[in-house]
């Protein structure tokens, strides 16, 4: 299965979105959680990720890591420079709290992308730390992961409801196109009518 190419201006524009929609100042532990159940989700629903994050079963559960990275960088705790202003411009972080300073770009963001988003915001984004990281530290992807390893996805999806057909529909390199007998390329000239 191909790796999703990741985005990290949706990236950031999914994470303003979720922080717009919790209360103020967000908790980053709860905004990144809304990211990774609006993901899931997102998968199960619609067959692809919102932007192609990857996860980490980090201590407190799983972790998206680029998106955790845009964050640590505009607290000016991460290890590289990411060379993305933007950050900096729609999104404030002082240590565990997180404020959009602007709004999220929805053009950036599919209505689905917000409305699994949205879900995730509403279920997760008050949930206490202590239920919050018992409910994420389940499931297969989590449990195989080695501590502070990347989840892979295949095991994300196999957790999935309807995990095997979404496998399937992700090996597929031209989804919805007849599966017929391959011919042997034909390069005669046409026939005139």
């Amino acid at each position: 299965m191909a790796k999703p190419r990741f985005d990290q201006r949706k990236a950031l524009h999914a994470l303003l979105f979720v922080v717009t929609h919790l209360p103020k100042p967000a908790n980053v532990y709860n905004a990144l959680k809304c990211l990774y159940y609006a993901d899931r989700k997102h998968l199960q629903e619609y067959g692809r990720q919102i932007y192609g994050e990857t996860f980490y079963a980090l201590e407190h559960g799983p972790v998206p890591s680029a998106a955790y990275e845009i964050v640590k960088y505009v607290n000016g705790k991460a290890k590289w420079d990411l060379q993305f202003p933007e950050a900096f411009e729609l999104l404030e972080v002082n240590d565990h709290y997180l404020s959009a300073r602007g709004p999220a770009d929805t053009d950036l963001l599919s209505r689905s992308d917000m409305a699994c988003l949205l879900d995730a915001a509403r279920r997760y984004g008050t949930m206490p730390f202590g239920r919050l990281k018992k409910l994420s530290h389940q499931g297969k992807a989590f449990e195989n992961a080695d501590p502070n390893g990347e989840m892979m996805l295949a095991d994300l999806i196999d957790e999935l409801k309807g995990g095997e057909a979404l496998a399937s529909h992700l090996k597929d390199r031209a989804p919805g196109d007849a599966h017929t007998k391959k011919e042997p390329p034909h390069h005669a000239k046409p026939h005139a009518a």
